[in-house]
């Protein structure tokens, strides 16, 4: 997640859920049903009221839910008239829009590297920026600072997103995903099966390496290791957007007083369970770059040169560290 989507989209919502009452019976109200292109522009001008990024393409996707059309067929059924059922659905849909509530969380599902990933409340809503990872690794293995990851572990699954992109990008691996939340490892599973991946992927419920066990049992260790693990810090939470704090799961937000106890948590155990060629990819928060690194050269590891582009999100800010064992190992890869 990003914690710099603050408090944008929630100054404002309650006066436009109060003013939306009735909305779609007023659309209704005429003597006709409104065609599905008046209610997708009526649509269009309440969010762009509230400043919502993408009003055009927000708006298709709320009314190809409510209708149970694909938003391509829209232009087509333009001139079909809403029927009174749908309007129901789409105002309470729309309610939900201007309190505040993000889109993918009313539809459900995010799209996440080409994955259609089923979301609920028990996880935390995969954002692009988290791609960035999913870019690195590739970009490690194409220039060769890789080999191809044959065993892949997954620190704080939530959905399945990262585990899942990977299991796609690696068609010869098989992946390990943890995560402390019963219900959070259910969504998963069930995403993994969604897209054929269940066969190869276990999913552990746990708190990070104690999930695993001793890691003397498996002497081979994980050739990638990723995790995007809480780093929100507590007295920050409150300052989290609506869209945030009200909607994804504290447990996958709040990384205790500094918003490093996770990554305390999981490096000082994780060269015990990265094989000797292998890496770790972290995602991490504004400005924690050189707090994480710091972290991870305290335990021995060495991390790989900071600074390239697939180690920034979509507003170019850092947001990857990439580990590895040694120095020695570094000084190879580089």
């Amino acid at each position: 997640m990003r914690e710099t989507d603050v408090a944008a989209g929630g100054a404002g919502c309650d006066q436009a859920a109060s003013a939306l009452e009735g909305w779609a019976r007023s659309l209704m109200a005429a003597a006709t049903p409104p065609t599905l292109e008046r209610t997708l522009a009526a649509l269009r001008s309440e969010l762009a009221r509230v400043a919502v990024d993408a009003p055009a393409f927000e708006a298709r996707q709320l009314l190809a839910e409510a209708t149970g059309l694909e938003p391509a067929r829209l232009i087509a059924a333009s001139a079909e008239p809403l029927a009174e059922p749908a309007a129901g659905r789409l105002e309470m849909m729309l309610t939900r829009r201007l309190a505040g509530e993000p889109l993918s969380r009313i539809l459900g599902r995010r799209a996440f590297m080409g994955l259609d990933l089923r979301i609920t409340a028990d996880v935390l809503d995969p954002r692009a920026d988290s791609e960035t990872l999913i870019v690195a690794a590739d970009e490690l293995v194409r220039t060769g600072r890789l080999s191809a990851p044959r065993r892949i572990l997954d620190l704080g699954t939530g959905s399945g997103a990262l585990a899942l992109a990977l299991l796609e990008l690696f068609p010869d691996a098989v992946a390990t995903a943890v995560d402390i939340s019963a219900p959070a490892l259910a969504v998963a599973a069930g995403n993994a099966v969604r897209h054929d991946l269940a066969r190869r992927i276990a999913f552990v419920a746990g708190s990070w390496f104690d999930a695993l066990g001793d890691p003397v049992a498996d002497a081979r260790g994980y050739d990638l290791i990723v995790a995007n693990p809480p780093y929100i810090a507590s007295r920050e939470m409150v300052e989290l957007a609506v869209a945030v704090r009200d909607h994804d799961p504290s447990v996958a937000l709040d990384g205790g007083p500094d918003g490093l106890a996770a990554y305390r948590a999981i490096v000082s155990r994780i060269g015990r369970h990265l094989s000797p060629d292998g890496a770790a990819l972290f995602e991490f928060g504004q400005g924690q770059g050189d707090l994480v690194e710091s972290i991870v050269l305290a335990a021995g590891l060495a991390i790989m040169p900071r600074g390239a582009p697939t180690h920034h999100d979509l507003a170019g800010i850092e947001r990857l560290l990439v580990i590895i064992r040694t120095a020695c190992c570094r000084n190879q890869l580089e």
